[in-house]
């Protein structure tokens, strides 16, 4: 008898969110078959309604598995790094371009015991508990082209 597929599988986690990933009718127009995808869920077992339709568009569209994977990731270290700040998030359009910058500030020079910036504004990256590593620019480009992607 043969074994039928895993549905749902636990993948990436975060104190503010799960990635879980599931088996679904593939949404591609033309494609037939199932597809793994991931579902995010928030930090209150929620899924995270945005994000998750986000990702369905994106499959109905015929994305590849690893651009969706970047994508996702993206997303989900924009959240990450927004709740981090807490109550200092941004709440308008004006600090939005703040939070973006300081999301990118945090790619480039890492957060926690991997930050060794000395530069004075950006101590706080120091007590973020994210514990990221610095990362290249090639790698925060495609972070900015997917969290732009999905501004629009």
């Amino acid at each position: 008898m043969a074994k039928k597929p895993e549905r749902i599988r636990m993948r990436k986690t975060s104190r503010w969110y799960k990635r879980i990933y599931v088996h679904i009718k593939n949404p591609a127009s033309g494609v037939e078959g199932l597809r793994n995808v991931p579902l995010v869920l928030l930090s209150d077992g929620r899924p995270g309604y945005i994000l998750n339709q986000y990702i369905f568009y994106l499959l109905q569209g015929g994305i590849t598995d690893s651009k969706l994977e970047f994508n996702v990731r993206a997303l989900e270290y924009l959240y990450a790094f927004t709740m981090a700040l807490g109550e200092k998030a941004a709440t308008t359009i004006e600090q939005g371009g703040a939070l973006l910058a300081g999301f990118i500030d945090a790619r480039r020079h890492g957060t926690d015991n991997f930050c060794a910036t000395n530069k004075t504004h950006l101590q706080y990256l120091k007590k973020l508990g994210l514990h990221w590593e610095k990362t290249s620019d090639t790698s925060i480009k495609r972070d900015i082209r997917a969290i732009n992607d999905f501004d629009l």
